[in-house]
């Protein structure tokens, strides 16, 4: 990793770079991650094996001072693949900082944005870049979730998978688009990004896609979904990396809500209402899965829900947003 200043994104050089001509490019891969060598590999290949003209694309990865092999393994696995790679360290900033980087070093009309624990369907890419180039009007496409079934599946895993999987067919099937769907991958429309000025640089760590889309949404540009452009995210594999993450979901949201000065709004996170509404996500589940841990479902809405809080909670002991 770069060492001493860090007053702006600094590149980290590999041994090789395949350098290709901009004119050739249209798409970016955006890649965030930090300590992710248990899932970046396949995440990875999935990229790799787009049915998508290597020449067409290019990924810039940026890590957020992985401790593991993370780095080791993407410089090895991008090495002579045919597609220009770059890689660059967000020193510790966070998410905001992060995505801004790729966007700031993207010369190319659409990014698709792939967490490092996602593997996307061999199509994806050119399944999301023709959905783009139809709809004009839309700055931001997120792809459909798709279910594994895993007989082993821990019970956090399960519970954050059917959720998922729910949450992305009814956002697909909605007739209006409110809220986010599982937004693991997307594609964004350039110059939507950058007419909005891009990623909020003060957000360290979740829901600088939330304010961002938002912000897109309010210039008239559409949020869509592709269905045929599918997904798999690995979930957490226990309940310690559920509350971990689901807090952390929590104090970014802190940041998001003073920022948009709605916190009136936060009411449709009461772990109770929760719990009860998540009762008829559960019966949807298990009618698509036959799983019949689906009705448990309450039970890890009502765990996720109070992690969430305890992480807005602490945003705003701490000050983060005020």
């Amino acid at each position: 990793m770069v060492r001493g200043d860090c007053s702006s994104p600094q590149e980290v050089k590999g041994d090789r770079v395949l350098t290709l001509l901009r004119s050739e490019l249209n798409v970016t891969i955006g890649i965030c991650v930090k300590n992710s060598e248990r899932t970046i590999r396949e995440c990875l290949k999935s990229i790799l094996n787009q049915n998508y003209p290597k020449e067409s694309l290019e990924i810039i990865l940026v890590d957020g001072g992985s401790k593991d092999k993370t780095l080791e393994i993407a410089r090895q696995m991008t090495a002579g693949s045919g597609i220009r790679s770059r890689f660059f360290s967000d020193c510790g900033k966070g998410l905001g900082v992060a995505r801004q980087i790729v966007l700031e070093n993207t010369r190319n009309e659409y990014v698709v944005w792939v967490d490092g624990d996602v593997v996307i369907s061999n199509d994806f890419v050119r399944s999301q870049v023709e959905f783009m180039a139809q709809r004009p009007q839309v700055g931001v496409a997120a792809g459909i979730y798709v279910y594994r079934e895993n007989a082993h599946m821990t019970l956090p895993a399960l519970f954050q998978s059917l959720s998922k999987y729910v949450g992305s067919l009814e956002f697909a099937d909605a007739r209006e688009y409110h809220g986010l769907p599982p937004n693991d991958a997307t594609i964004y429309r350039v110059e939507a990004s950058r007419q909005v000025g891009g990623f909020c640089r003060e957000i360290r760590g979740a829901s600088e896609d939330e304010d961002i889309i938002t912000r897109i949404r309010r210039k008239g540009w559409l949020l869509s979904l592709n269905r045929r452009a599918r997904f798999y995210a690995h979930p957490r594999e226990t309940w310690q990396g559920i509350w971990t993450e689901s807090s952390w979901f929590g104090y970014g949201k802190h940041f998001l809500s003073h920022k948009r000065g709605d916190p009136q709004k936060l009411a449709y996170k009461s772990p109770v209402l929760f719990f009860f509404t998540s009762f008829r996500v559960g019966g949807k589940a298990y009618r698509l899965t036959l799983r019949r841990e689906a009705f448990l479902l309450p039970v890890g809405y009502f765990f996720s829900t109070i992690a969430w809080w305890f992480g807005f909670l602490r945003a705003h002991a701490e000050g983060y947003g005020h």
